[in-house]
């Protein structure tokens, strides 16, 4: 993550990205498949979106985590199971 201090807020889908280090078009998609926190600018245009760098931090701390356990379960899904020890 980068270290943005001059203002609270990040504005636009290109710092937002920039701060998660991932395209554009990945933001987006955080955000909308995955509830990354985005908020809509009040009395702007409908693209027009701000961020708060301390909730993104949470939110993919928490993406992360949810992440790694869907990833754990897959692999323990597809671990063979009761294989006789003689064909290891």
């Amino acid at each position: 993550m980068s270290d943005y201090k001059a203002s609270p807020w990040l504005k636009g889908w290109k710092s937002i990205a920039a701060y998660m280090g991932v395209h554009v078009r990945t933001a987006k998609h955080y955000h909308y498949q995955h509830k990354m926190p985005i908020h809509k600018m009040p009395g702007q245009a409908s693209a027009s979106v701000i961020a708060l760098p301390a909730q993104l931090d949470q939110w993919l701390i928490a993406y992360s985590k949810q992440r790694n356990d869907f990833i754990e379960q897959l692999r323990k899904k597809n671990q063979p199971q009761n294989i006789p020890q003689d064909l290891h």
